[in-house]
């Protein structure tokens, strides 16, 4: 083997260790996440932001800096799961325990009602909490981000089957599931402001399956961009863009 060839393996090793380990990192320290919201001051309009699933903290960064720099006042939550770090857990359970921190949160300091962000899951656990926990309460706001809001399709949950027998909220999201009968029987939420941004271009979560369905007395804003990715709603400044049309000044 040449010297050059030896060169080009032993550095493409290391790339390998580096993004393995990277990832190894992420796994257990992604929500290791300093707090910067100082609640010892009054907040009227505070923002939460829920991750989607088997992500954590760590993936809102960008978009918790510029909210940040835009003057609001924002946070995340550690919702635990696989590794107590990456989020798994079914979406009731982090609904229940996201309502229980913001209720708590509100007692303790001089908090307005939130406005929730969701990326994909995480909107679902927004939108559990406010249709089906009383969320109305302590939330004036939900806007969600490439968020299935008529469940993934067949074909995605296909692809995941087998981690659907060890994490259900795989099975959750699942169109035909009892959350989504719940979902659809709550009704709709006519105390609280509703935002669905999607893309056409987002082959996790289709399109199709993000539009936010109305009635005749209520109706969501429904808002489809293009070519944006999964991730890119956490990133992209046309993402951005859309979002902060909808937070209170």
């Amino acid at each position: 083997m040449s010297l050059s060839t030896s060169r080009r393996l032993y550095h493409r090793a290391r790339r390998v260790l580096r993004q393995r380990w990277l990832g190894v990192s992420v796994a257990f320290t992604g929500n290791a996440i300093p707090r910067q919201c100082n609640f010892s001051v009054a907040i009227p309009h505070p923002i939460l932001i829920l991750q989607g699933f088997g992500t954590t903290r760590r993936g809102l960064l960008i978009l918790e800096q510029r909210l940040r720099r835009d003057g609001y006042h924002v946070f995340s939550l550690r919702l635990g799961g696989l590794f107590g770090t990456l989020n798994t857990r079914t979406i009731d359970a982090l609904a229940r325990h996201v309502g229980e921190k913001i209720a708590s949160l509100r007692r303790r300091y001089r908090l307005g009602k939130v406005t929730i962000i969701g990326h994909s899951k995480g909107g679902l656990v927004g939108r559990y909490l406010v249709a089906c926990l009383g969320g109305a309460e302590h939330c004036d706001r939900l806007i969600t981000l490439g968020t299935p809001h008529q469940g993934y399709p067949t074909r995605q949950i296909m692809r995941v089957a087998a981690l659907g027998l060890v994490m259900p909220s795989i099975r959750q999201m699942r169109p035909t599931s009892r959350l989504f009968r719940l979902l659809q029987e709550a009704g709709p939420l006519e105390e609280i402001e509703c935002v669905s941004i999607y893309s056409t271009a987002d082959h996790i979560a289709p399109a199709q399956y993000c539009h936010w369905r109305g009635n005749e007395h209520w109706a969501p804003h429904n808002i489809v961009l293009a070519g944006l990715s999964h991730s890119d709603y956490l990133i992209k400044q046309r993402a951005y863009e859309a979002l902060v049309q909808f937070l209170p000044k």
